[in-house]
């Protein structure tokens, strides 16, 4: 157990100092052959997947919120996923709960709240409603929607809040289009078909806008031509192996526009260090709770032992506790059996001693002289000598009357 500690340490240590920039290398010396620099690989612009572009579109949109009397969360829940869905056979907005979330909070899927709102969109109208628990949530890539704790860290596939606009633009590039540039194609042509496959209904498809500054960095214009003939792939990905030919990449600003510019650009660069920072974050906020969890663990061993050693102490004690008394009692049962066999030793030495006086000679002459006293003697003795046994009293008394006699002229 403590090596399998040690080596858990060892990896979280080891993880967080991976997940920290490197140090700056030291510059080669005189004479030291300077090895080519690897450039960096270039930051890859996020690209949101359409189950999560099409939750924040429905979180979005207005939702009328009726909740004036207190009502739980689970009733909330289910409301949600009936007022986002579109028809027969679509469930609405996929909602998790997280119960360890609740439970940190102290809350239960009976927990109430109370909003009542019109003319809201749902994303506002569900953080006041979470709000009142001490919750919060999260949508994650596949497009669940996840209510934790207000505390709880984003999750690694989190998905920023996307606005609506922006989130109809990521839900049309995530359409295949088939795409049929076989032969060299100008990039304004490219365009052109990308914002026609885009069309429903009244709009005008995708907004596009290409950025000059970036063309002329990249050294190209709008005629600079690409090739590409694919089919069944998401439009989005297409557009991008387009554009990486002529060193263009495209991002989706929050009104919705399709902008796009050198691949190079610092908007790329910074969105690079945002997730690189996430990750960094992620990675060290798991390792923190990582090592909370082993000095947890740590502590709940600590104490387990103590109140083994305690317990272990505890019952020498009363194992010795059961000895004394045991020696107790024997000595006590010792004592009395030697006062006892005392005691038979005294009374037997006073019974030899009143035998000797009853058979002294000095008592013989009077036997003779009186020959009544021997009569009523041997008359009484009988009588007599259930009593000397039974009354140790008698013997004493009957002992001094016999050195009265003896004393007798």
């Amino acid at each position: 157990m403590r090596h399998e500690r040690s080596a858990r340490l060892a990896c979280l240590a080891l993880a967080a100092a991976l997940a920290l920039p490197a140090p700056a290398t030291a510059q080669p010396g005189p004479g030291t052959a300077q090895q080519p620099e690897k450039p960096a690989p270039r930051p890859k612009p996020p690209f949101v997947s359409p189950a999560a572009a099409k939750t924040w579109m429905r979180l979005n949109q207005p939702v009328v919120i009726p909740f004036e009397n207190e009502t739980p969360l689970s009733e909330v829940v289910k409301y949600i996923k009936n007022a986002t869905s579109s028809g027969p056979g679509d469930p609405g907005i996929p909602v998790w709960v997280n119960p360890k979330g609740l439970k940190k909070q102290q809350k239960v899927m009976e927990s109430t709240i109370t909003v009542n709102l019109e003319g809201v969109p749902l994303a506002t109208s569900l953080r006041l409603m979470l709000d009142q628990l001490d919750l919060t949530y999260f949508v994650s890539k596949d497009g669940l929607l996840m209510i934790d704790s207000e505390d709880a860290p984003p999750p690694r596939d989190r998905v920023a809040p996307l606005s609506d606009k922006a989130a109809r633009t990521w839900l049309k590039l995530a359409q295949a289009v088939d795409i049929p540039f076989e032969n060299e194609t100008p990039l304004s042509d490219v365009l052109k078909f990308v914002r026609s496959s885009t069309v429903e209904g009244k709009d005008s498809g995708v907004p596009i806008y290409v950025d000059p500054a970036g063309l002329q960095k990249a050294d190209r214009t709008a005629e600079s031509t690409v090739t590409l003939q694919i089919e069944g792939v998401p439009l989005g990905r297409s557009l991008r192996m387009m554009l990486e030919q002529i060193g263009l990449d495209y991002y989706v600003s929050e009104d919705g526009l399709l902008f796009i510019t050198n691949r190079d650009a610092e908007v790329f660069q910074d969105l690079a260090a945002e997730a690189e920072a996430g990750s960094v974050e992620d990675a060290l906020r798991d390792a923190k709770k990582e090592i909370e969890a082993i000095l947890k663990e740590l502590e709940e061993l600590k104490k387990a032992r103590k109140e083994k050693a305690g317990e272990g102490a505890k019952d020498k004690l009363e194992s010795l506790r059961k000895e004394l008394d045991e020696l107790k009692k024997a000595q006590e049962g010792v004592k009395i059996e030697s006062l006892r066999e005392r005691l038979e030793e005294f009374k037997r030495a006073r019974e030899e001693q009143i035998d000797k006086l009853m058979k002294a000679p000095r008592l013989e002459p009077l036997r003779l002289q009186f020959p009544e006293l021997k009569a009523a003697d041997e008359v009484a003795k009988p009588e007599l000598e259930p009593l000397r046994l039974q009354f140790p009293e008698l013997k004493k008394n009957l002992g001094e009357e016999t050195k009265d006699r003896q004393g007798t002229p």
